[in-house]
């Protein structure tokens, strides 16, 4: 376990509670781009660029009929 610590800094509760929480202060928010806070905690309108890759774009697409109807034996 100390091995494990002294790697990932990260202590699993072995000896005490567990701190496996994140440094907010290096924790960038992909809405807005700020650090100190995740997207889903932004005040910040939610990216419209984000939006409009989600949903895709209804496209007419034309068809061809077939007006022969020929009889194959």
């Amino acid at each position: 376990a100390r091995k494990f610590l002294q790697k990932t800094g990260r202590n699993l509760g072995v000896n005490g509670p567990t701190s496996m929480g994140f440094d907010m202060a290096k924790v960038a928010c992909y809405n807005c781009h700020r650090k100190g806070h995740f997207a889903r905690e932004c005040r910040s309108p939610k990216d419209s660029r984000r939006t409009a890759v989600a949903e895709p774009q209804k496209r007419s697409v034309p068809v061809e009929t077939s007006t022969s109807n020929a009889l194959v034996s």
